[in-house]
């Protein structure tokens, strides 16, 4: 049986990237957005079941005060005390009991020691915000991490780790883009875990990447250092062999691995890695 979208079935409804806090209005997490229905449009059994087949596991308000709330949908911008760098982890579970909300948001208090913030932003998805540090956790440490989680609190999540951006960066246009791709990635890739590297083909093959402020941004980070943007073009001629990149640099092959394992480090991007270097090399030849 084929299952409507909401927006064909409620035709009057639309959709918005944050909620709408109106109390003549019906708000529901969406599709990674919010579906939004005058209740007059709506009989009293049908709010019902809306409710129960898209619940909020925290109330809308609770979200409205937090800080980071308005960071991500209201375009409020980071103060110099909050200066540094910030991702935003996307967890999405198939549903999350209510029973172990609380004991998993303080398990992820725990485990991740420079958590910012945590957000329910439905029943099954959460967003966290982890500030970077030197000895931040890397992709692979986050699999290991959430595949472990899973198991010990009987869940299944799929998780999209977005990149690092610098405080001055508006944090709603990121957290708009890096939510769609996860929610399209979903579908086309449907992977426990994704990265944006993890993206890069149907980045590629499918979108508009000058449309993508969050890849420019990543462009002045990546790209601050002089004479890197060479190197990654070298490297992608040479398709990531090191000794034909150097030589064609003119630069010591240990040279070269010191630039490239420095740029791990600071980025988590292998660029030994087809699929890491790919999606720099894309974003090199961006205007930012």
């Amino acid at each position: 049986m084929q299952i409507l979208p909401l927006e064909q079935i409620y035709a009057e409804g639309f959709i918005k990237y944050e909620p709408l806090f109106n109390k003549d209005f019906l708000c529901i997490p969406y599709k990674g957005k919010f579906f939004c229905i005058e209740k007059q449009k709506l009989s009293v059994t049908e709010q019902k079941l809306l409710l129960t087949l898209y619940p909020n596991v925290a109330p809308l308000y609770e979200l409205e005060r937090k800080f980071w709330y308005q960071v991500l949908f209201k375009h409020t911008r980071l103060s110099e005390k909050d200066a540094g760098e910030y991702r935003i982890i996307q967890v999405q579970f198939k549903r999350m009991d209510d029973s172990i909300y609380h004991s998993w948001i303080q398990t992820m208090e725990t485990i991740l020691p420079n958590l910012v913030d945590c957000l329910f932003v439905s029943s099954n998805q959460a967003l966290l915000i982890d500030k970077r540090t030197e000895n931040y956790y890397q992709k692979e440490e986050l699999h290991g991490l959430f595949t472990a989680l899973d198991d010990d609190f009987a869940t299944f999540t799929q998780i999209f780790v977005g990149a690092f951006y610098p405080s001055e960066v508006d944090f709603t246009k990121i957290y708009r883009e890096e939510s769609r791709l996860f929610q399209e990635m979903l579908v086309e890739n449907p992977k426990k875990y994704l990265s944006l590297s993890d993206c890069v083909l149907y980045l590629a093959t499918s979108q508009d990447l000058t449309n993508y402020e969050s890849l420019k941004e990543l462009g002045k980070i990546f790209f601050a250092e002089e004479g890197m943007k060479e190197v990654i073009h070298a490297l992608w001629k040479n398709q990531a062999n090191v000794s034909s990149t150097a030589k064609d640099l003119f630069m010591h092959r240990n040279t070269l691995l010191y630039k490239m394992e420095k740029f791990q480090q600071r980025f988590d991007l292998n660029l030994k890695e087809l699929n890491d270097l790919l999606m720099v090399y894309l974003i090199s030849n961006l205007k930012f």
